[in-house]
């Protein structure tokens, strides 16, 4: 899971004052989701144009085959679609085309084609029956090992997987490909520094006479990149992914679909820098060259691109971007994909900016609704949408209906992960939360405290993610008035974004206005005065029309006339009124639009 991408965002948009926080608590933690959904879904897109595997489903359509060459052909779609080698879109195709081709299969060659059979039709145990049957008889053990592989993989069972192909890669140590799908497979697992590891050890090792070295070399850092947490080591990613620009540039063109997703991969690194205007750009870039290739994109890219303008508060033009993805999806993919749930929650996001309360919960109840039909509520995606859902129900302090949804949810993850896994760290934040607003303080600080040592257990200890859970618990300590806790807790983690780079960023401006919060509650005006004038500073330069920026001028104002400087407490509720103006121009005619697209 991709840890440090979650926890490194969720606090990043709470605002700065205690009734308020949790009214745009819903915004960051959406923008959080749609990141994760989308990196976990990027290391599937394609590899390939769309053309070349339309040739190869006509090969598989032309009724003289022998049955042997449509055994072969069977096989190498499977291949393609576990390794990520064909886009979801494609997989989901050639779901059909790889049943009509087994089915072609006549019982000349029955287990093999029959357990191909199974293994396209995902049906597990009748895959292992045969399996067993050609296991007891067949001498290449390589072969047997990679259809059991094959199996486990397409079933979704990687640890399974990676078993098998360690066994292939001690029986045949020279097969590149074999220590590929070792990689990649460790990858799907959660194994990644492992992954890592061993493709930098087998790039080192490559012959420099290769007359494969480069697209090998490609082929690695592809999985290096994948291995990497994009959140909390953003200083690995660059060199690897600039390198293997260049290669793609050499190998498939400036305008191939590969670029594109270089690109695409660019956009999300920038957009983890808080980037914004870099990773717009790239983001763009992509779209352009899928575009001209005509390449069935799925939606992919142009939400990242929608979560670059929620995050910078250009809510309408993410909407046009998202009704488009939800088009695209529901066209290529049908209307209960679950890759909808994204689009479905990023629209949430934006609607509530909007003040779309009623648009932007519907969003999120249809998500949620097809969450827990098509995926169940042991899914992790259901586990990300409740709490999506607990979010918008405590801006709105329907904390009634929030409860029971954070309860259930934490039980199931508590069964399904352990007492000290990372999402039961989170559901115990989100549980205190709930709690505190209720004023149930004694539970409350105790879920939080615990919910604190959970989630430090998972980063390095200087490390700043590893400080962003302590911002919860000082939140706590600042709303039941223990303002000298709460300052400690927040000056923790701002030296932590000093410390880490991130001193110019959307979080630390968040935890100084936070610290603002303290000395204004204390009318200490001239303590809180720089602590606001710098997080302006950093929002009018990074999100100039984030809703949260209206809130700290309206505040600076406030101390500035305390402190008797009224020309300049003039001038920027000014700038506040003028803000407010502008968002309130954004107004909820895109609704209809929506409805209309979505009907």
């Amino acid at each position: 899971m991709n840890l440090g991408l979650f926890l490194h965002k969720a606090i990043s948009f709470l605002s700065f004052s205690t009734e308020v926080w949790m009214s745009l608590l819903l915004g960051a933690v959406v923008t959080v989701i749609i990141a994760y959904i989308i990196y976990r879904i990027q290391k599937k897109e394609a590899k390939e144009h769309k053309q070349d595997h339309d040739a190869k489903l006509e090969r598989i359509e032309q009724l003289h085959l022998q049955d042997s060459e449509k055994i072969k052909v069977l096989y190498e779609l499977i291949v393609q679609s576990q390794k990520g080698s064909i886009g979801e879109i494609e997989a989901a195709v050639l779901e059909e085309k790889m049943e009509v081709a087994a089915e072609q299969i006549t019982d000349r060659d029955s287990d093999k084609a029959q357990a191909l059979k199974a293994i396209a039709e995902k049906d597990k145990e009748e895959a292992d029956d045969l399996l067993d049957k050609i296991a007891k008889r067949e001498h290449d053990l390589v072969e047997v090992y990679e259809l059991r592989a094959m199996n486990e993989y397409r079933n979704g069972y990687f640890s399974e997987a990676v078993k098998w192909y360690r066994r292939i890669v001690e029986l045949e140590p020279d097969i590149f490909t074999a220590w590929e799908s070792l990689i990649d497979t460790l990858i799907e697992a959660d194994q990644r520094l492992e992954a890592r590891e061993l493709a930098l050890k087998i790039l080192a090792a490559l012959d420099p006479q290769d007359p494969d070295l480069e697209m090998k070399t490609y082929s690695l850092l592809h999985c290096i990149v994948l291995s990497i947490d994009f959140a909390s080591e953003t200083d690995l990613v660059e060199p690897y992914l600039l390198k293997n620009a260049e290669l793609v540039k050499k190998l498939f063109g400036s305008q191939s679909q590969e670029m594109g997703e270089i690109y695409n991969e660019l956009g999300r690194l920038f957009w983890m820098q808080d980037k914004f205007k870099e990773a717009e750009e790239y983001y763009l870039k992509s779209i352009a060259i899928y575009k001209a290739l005509k390449y069935a994109y799925d939606g992919i890219t142009f939400t990242n691109l929608a979560s670059v303008y929620s995050y910078t508060g250009r809510y309408r033009m993410a909407l046009d971007l998202l009704d488009e993805a939800y088009a695209s999806i529901s066209e290529l993919l049908g209307a209960e994909h679950p890759k909808l749930i994204y689009v479905l929650q990023s629209k949430a996001s934006a609607y509530f900016h909007l003040g779309n309360f009623q648009a932007a919960e519907l969003q999120m109840l249809k998500s949620k609704d097809l969450a827990e039909k098509k995926l169940g509520k042991e899914h992790e995606l259901y586990y990300y949408v409740i709490q999506n859902l607990t979010a918008l129900y405590c801006s709105q302090n329907r904390h009634e209906e929030a409860e029971p949804l954070v309860r259930e949810t934490l039980e199931i993850q508590k069964a399904k992960k352990g007492e000290d896994s990372f999402e039961v760290g989170m559901m115990r934040l989100a549980l205190g939360d709930v709690l505190s607003a209720r004023g149930e303080f004694n539970e409350a600080e105790e879920h939080l405290s615990q919910a604190v040592v959970i989630l430090n257990k998972f980063f390095p200890p200087e490390s700043y993610n590893a400080s962003l859970a302590k911002t919860a618990l000082a939140r706590f300590y600042l709303k039941t008035g223990k303002y000298e806790e709460a300052r400690t807790g927040f000056l923790e983690v701002l030296h932590a974004t000093q410390v880490s780079g991130r001193a110019n960023t959307l979080e630390a401006a968040t935890i100084q206005g936070f610290l603002a919060e303290i000395h204004e509650k204390l009318e200490q005006w001239s303590e809180a005065e720089p602590y606001l004038k710098s997080s302006i500073s950093i929002f009018e330069e990074i999100a100039p029309d984030n809703p949260i920026l209206q809130d700290i001028l309206m505040r600076y104002s406030s101390v500035l006339a305390k402190l008797g400087r009224q020309a300049e407490a003039d001038e920027y509720k000014a700038k506040a009124d003028e803000l407010k103006t502008r968002l309130d121009g954004q107004t909820t005619e895109h609704t209809e639009k929506t409805e209309s697209t979505e009907g």
